[in-house]
């Protein structure tokens, strides 16, 4: 069900906003301060927009141009600008602002870290006022070391309102070609392309949190080198998102209809209305859900959220309590939860104590067919039976259209939603729906009556073109970020498209729960496609997984051509999956060993691998020649991370007479003697069936692995010559307990623990 994740995503796009808004109807006059909050938003892939992040603004002319930092308007990760905005403005300093008008992006430059939007309408009741207040930027009045000024914004620092610090000019210094002032004032995260003032008043400088990070010495670009930009065209001209600008424009509209009427209809699915108690305000609302606060404190919330995200149906009422409970205990302390009659129908209701603050908080979670409803409430818990009344007077005026038993609309099994550029039907049984408030969750699937089998697809936007990843490449990304799969394979094939895919294991809720991850690399995007099931239901799973994905058919293709560009040519309609099993399709013998963890992170990296038959034998001893393929392999992998060249095989090789050229483990054994790692026995002969004893393996790791700084061996001799091999181990930690007899034969599984310990010392490139 996701509960938790959901609640997590919601609640961050609702509050960035909810705490910026004020529930009284604005004056008559057009009358707030010129400095401003700035709300971005991002238009996902399936046209939905959500808030993103904010910093703050300055409006510098009355036709509603407002001047802000380039890194407020910015997707950080894509580095691309944003798509619509928010300006937010303060008649009250007393109180948090208002979210009233949607701006465009006009132009940006990143080397001087300015932007400037333009104000496109009013949200409220859409139409501009004819002025609007502002801070002429080509005044020409400068400041001295000494001079007073005082900084405006909306710092996270600050609170909810706007905020205001006072100091002096300290200095001046120059970053990047331009001019900054140095203060004292406290400039703050969220200060961002805020406003600095001089003792007059007068517009001297843009707080910049870039390079303000000095704890008391502020930085703020000096307002002279802003008016240059500004009056030079100079940057990159911003496109204006009009579907956005739409969008954004609806969501305010509704939030201040919302207010003004004290109750609201969210017209989406499941048809939501709700009626505020006496002294409660709407501070946001949206087809998503609505957020009520308290008119004297920001401590006393009534939240609804109307989830996209799939609902399991016909699963026993009891075991979602029994999620929920373990899905919130580390959130809310002392918590309880149980199935209650609300409005003739069962939901789960879950109450406790905030782990955080002081708060009492309870939870509804009501389904609708195939989704759900959660309701949140929360007060301080000396003064919850105070507001208690109020709950229950708005959680008794809440109005669902949708019933217990209806199945939800939006929940389909063919997917044609523009503007994903692909169609696929689901497996029989399953249903899927689209998300609306999720940065990346695009599509949710559910199985009836399967309380942990779920799938889910997601996109990256990936950079394609003369530098499009291959398959293999980004499966090595995905793994890079601390995945280690009990299988993977690079070769599939989905609609003549390159595709990865991965196996891991994982224990989720007291159940051993199996992730299979589908990588499809389109040629704009990167879609994964996630089955999550428990390990007793792995094989329906993994069939209802590769079904599905036999059912994926791009929007793409040119049905004359092949594509262009993937290295195999693959054509439309073709499909390839690798056969897996129950197993998961890695080694059938370790789950439960003792090093089970090391040995699924060296097969991941290719250090070790299994036998023919899926088997690891990690009780098995291992000999000179595995020792020294497995250490090199290590080796080499940390060679090739730090752009090391490759040890190349010297032509007609023939150091030992008992190694011949071709064996498999030849070049292992010229570079471990190039490397100075091994020496021959006495007659000559380099013997590599003989099994290795931990004094032996240790000299090998640690000689082969003394380039890295951390993993050192004293140069001088100690008695007996293991010694110092023994005190580097100890030292690095490299022995598990219970192995320390220098002359044990070595395991397959205890070389795996030694070899995965010497990683962990390996410089980060």
């Amino acid at each position: 069900m996701k509960l938790k994740r959901a609640l997590s995503a919601w609640l961050s796009s609702f509050l960035m906003l909810g705490m910026m808004v004020i529930p009284a109807p604005l004056n008559a006059v057009e009358t707030f301060n010129p400095t401003v909050l700035v709300v971005s938003y991002k238009q996902l892939l399936n046209g939905q927009i959500i808030p993103h992040a904010s910093g703050s603004g300055t409006l510098i002319t009355s036709k509603g141009k407002v001047l802000t930092n380039a890194h407020v308007v910015m997707d950080e990760e894509l580095n691309q600008p944003l798509d619509i905005f928010s300006i937010c403005v303060s008649q009250d300093s007393q109180q948090p602002p208002i979210c009233r008008f949607t701006a465009s992006l006009e132009r940006y430059d990143e080397k001087i870290d300015l932007a400037t939007l333009d104000i496109k309408s009013d949200g409220l009741n859409g139409t501009l006022p004819n002025s609007l207040p502002y801070l002429p930027y080509n005044h020409g009045k400068t400041v001295g070391e000494g001079d007073s000024v005082t900084v405006k914004g909306f710092p996270a620092s600050g609170g909810v309102t706007i905020h205001t610090t006072q100091g002096q000019i300290s200095g001046f210094e120059q970053s990047n070609g331009y001019n900054y002032l140095k203060t004292d004032a406290d400039i703050d995260a969220g200060n961002s392309g805020g406003t600095m003032l001089d003792a007059e008043g007068n517009f001297v400088g843009i707080p910049s949190y870039v390079v303000s990070y000095y704890q008391t010495a502020g930085r703020a670009l000096n307002i002279e080198d802003a008016a240059t930009w500004i009056d030079s065209n100079q940057g990159i001209e911003g496109i204006s998102n009009d579907e956005a600008q739409v969008q954004l424009h609806n969501k305010l509209k509704t939030t201040h209809s919302a207010r003004e009427n004290g109750s609201v209809t969210l017209n989406d699915y499941p048809e939501t209305y709700v009626k505020a108690a006496e002294g409660w305000n709407f501070i946001d609302a949206n087809e998503e859900g609505f957020v009520l606060q308290k008119n004297d404190t920001a401590m006393a919330n009534f939240i609804l959220m109307n989830d996209d995200q799939i609902f399991t149906q016909d699963v026993p009422m009891q075991e979602l309590v029994d999620l929920i409970k373990i899905e919130w205990a580390n959130e809310v302390n002392n918590s309880d939860a149980e199935v209650v009659i609300w409005n003739e129908r069962e939901v789960i209701h879950m109450w406790g104590n905030n782990a955080e603050n002081d708060t009492e908080l309870h939870v509804y979670v009501i389904p609708h067919g195939y989704t759900y409803s959660t309701v949140i409430y929360f007060a301080p818990k000396l003064d919850m039976a105070e507001y208690q009344a109020d709950f229950d007077s708005m959680l008794n005026s809440l109005d669902f259209k949708a019933t217990a038993v209806e199945d939800n609309p939006n929940a389909i099994t063919n997917v044609n939603l523009e503007p994903l550029p692909f169609t696929l039907q689901t497996e029989q049984g399953w249903k899927a729906i689209s998300q609306k408030n999720s940065d990346r969750i695009i599509l949710e699937f559910a199985k009836d009556s399967a309380l942990l089998e779920k799938m889910e697809m997601i996109y990256y936007d990936v950079p394609r073109g003369d530098d499009q990843l291959s398959a293999s490449q980004s499966l090595q990304l995905e793994l890079n970020q601390g995945v280690y799969p009990s299988f993977k394979s690079d070769q599939l094939i989905i609609d003549g498209m390159p595709a990865w895919m991965y196996i891991e294991d994982q224990s989720m809720f007291g159940e051993t729960i199996k992730n299979v991850v589908v990588g499809i690399m389109d040629p704009e995007y990167e879609f994964q496609l996630t089955l999550t099931t428990e390990a007793n239901q792995f094989d329906s799973g993994y069939q209802a997984l590769t079904n599905t994905l036999k059912n994926f058919e791009s929007k793409r293709h040119d049905v004359n051509s092949n594509w262009s560009g993937f290295e195999n040519g693959e054509k439309q309609g073709e499909y390839f999956f690798p056969e897996i099993t129950e197993s998961g399709g890695g080694l059938s013998d370790i789950a439960g060993h003792r090093y089970e963890d090391s040995i699924n992170r060296l097969v991941e990296l290719g250090v070790l691998n299994g036998y023919p038959d899926g088997t690891f034998k990690p009780e098995n001893t291992v000999n000179r020649a595995e020792t020294l393929k497995f250490i090199l392999e290590s080796l080499r992998i940390m060679q090739a991370n730090n752009n090391q060249e490759a040890f190349v095989m010297p032509a007609n090789f023939n150091a030992f007479p008992d190694v011949d050229s071709n064996a498999w483990f030849a070049t292992y054994v010229a570079e471990g003697l190039e490397k100075e790692i091994i020496k021959g026995y006495p007659d000559g002969t380099f013997q590599g069936g003989n099994t290795v004893i931990l004094a032996e393996a240790l000299k090998m790791a640690l000689e082969a692995h003394s380039e890295t700084p951390a993993i050192q061996v004293w140069s001088g001799e100690t008695t007996p010559w293991y010694k110092k091999y023994f005190d580097s181990a100890y030292d690095l930690y490299l022995l598990p307990e219970g192995l320390n007899d220098p002359s044990k034969e070595l395991t397959r599984g205890e070389l795996a623990y030694i070899i995965d310990s010497l990683i962990w010392y390996w410089p980060v490139e």
